[in-house]
């Protein structure tokens, strides 16, 4: 008989379903970014610089050198001078820019340098008191000294409904601020628009704190050859009393008419 016929193929089988797709891959770690150089990081500062306690976002702090330092050092007060047991300086933002200048000095001595100093809890631990403007803290010294007394700051705070010939307390920065906005015109105001913050060197020696309490020195954009060049010789002692460079410690120019960029690198 004929072979039996072959079997019919079996039928195709179906395909094996596809392998879920790889799950994308992770995307790499952001580097980390180095800090803002110093200009920058002041510059934020100050366009972002509000009413606050905290003397960080309240905007930048600012001391002229008004003539009550040290010849030989004179980031420190001078011990037979007014300002032997306190500090005093100004934070500066965008809504007020201005830092003391003395228009009634003799040319040479009216727009004078400063320091830029550290907005850090080491700092805002020395504060003593402040004013919407200047306070005439010269005068406030404490003859005899008592517990009572803070060099520099008005034996009466201005609460309960006391406005004048009394200070804002260290925890009332924010008050003061908002009272400056209040009484005091936004935008630079020559000669009278700032503000005065006292810190205390008495209780803690300002020394201990040096150099680190120095951000930088800075001279005004509208300063006299003999002021700059001050503001000059006050960073180059700096440097050589401390071993630091320049990049370090910068020289700077603050201006307090320009109200994004007020702080810039000095182009000797």
């Amino acid at each position: 008989p004929p072979p039996p016929p072959p079997s019919p193929p079996p039928p195709p089988s179906s395909p094996a379903p596809a392998p879920p797709p790889s799950p994308s891959p992770s995307p790499p770690p952001s580097p980390n970014l180095p800090p803002l150089p110093l200009v920058a990081r002041l510059n934020g500062r100050f366009v972002n610089g509000a009413p606050s306690n905290d003397l960080f976002l309240a905007g930048v702090l600012l001391r002229v050198l008004d003539g009550e330092e040290r010849i030989d050092a004179p980031w420190e007060g001078d011990p037979g001078k007014g300002e032997a047991d306190f500090a005093s300086a100004s934070i500066v933002n965008r809504r007020h820019p201005d830092v003391y200048e003395c228009l009634s000095c003799p040319f040479g001595r009216r727009r004078m340098p400063g320091l830029v100093l550290a907005s850090s809890p080491a700092t805002q631990e020395r504060l003593s008191c402040c004013y919407f403007k200047d306070g005439g803290t010269l005068a406030m010294q404490c003859n005899p000294r008592d517990a009572d007394c803070r060099p520099g700051c008005a034996r009466e705070a201005c609460e309960n409904g006391r406005l004048w010939n009394c200070q804002y307390q260290p925890w009332r920065l924010q008050a003061m601020m908002e009272r400056q906005d209040r009484e005091t015109p936004k935008g630079h105001v020559q000669q009278w628009g700032y503000n005065e913050v006292i810190l205390d060197t008495s209780r803690k020696p300002w020394a201990s704190e040096l150099p680190g309490i120095i951000e930088a020195v800075f001279v005004q954009a509208a300063s006299a050859p003999a002021e700059r060049a001050y503001g000059m010789q006050v960073h180059a002692k700096l440097l050589e009393r401390f071993q630091l460079s320049a990049a370090e410690v910068p020289l700077l120019v603050y201006d307090a008419t320009n109200p994004t960029e007020p702080f810039r690198p000095l182009s000797t």
